[in-house]
């Protein structure tokens, strides 16, 4: 999803199940006193016990009043995936339009900056990292 605020454009990127509901709403908006500010938001809700959300927020582009032309107003993220999902470890990963390829990985029973983690994703691939957690740009 992507919206335009003032100036500039943001879009929002979420990994989706079926029968997951995105509920659009407005703060306050069935305040019977109307003393709550008017903001918008936005509701990713699934029905299940023990669940992932998984969602990158981007800002991009903007408008020119002047010329009335909008400039990059795509997002640039091409695919979000989870590429491992236990109670120990989560990984994600995303894809840029250009190709450009990152994973997020990290470990959810270790916070220990001096751990070695090692995990296997779902695709057949290997992370390793030292830490918590890993970010990085992965090379093809």
């Amino acid at each position: 999803m992507t919206w335009l605020n003032q100036r500039n454009f943001y879009s929002v990127t979420s990994i989706a199940e079926e029968g997951d509901q995105v509920i659009l709403t407005r703060i306050g908006a069935n305040d019977p006193s109307f003393n709550l500010r008017r903001d918008p938001g936005l509701i990713h809700r699934r029905k299940s016990g023990n669940t992932l959300f998984a969602s990158l927020y981007e800002m991009h582009g903007e408008y020119s009043y002047s010329t009335e032309i909008p400039i990059n107003s795509f997002s640039s993220i091409k695919e979000l995936q989870v590429l491992q999902r236990s109670e120990k470890y989560i990984a994600i990963q995303f894809e840029l339009q250009s190709g450009e390829r990152y994973q997020f990985a990290f470990s959810l029973a270790d916070d220990s900056e001096e751990s070695q983690h090692t995990l296997k994703t779902q695709d057949g691939g290997v992370l390793s990292w030292t830490g918590v957690y890993d970010f990085k740009k992965t090379e093809d």
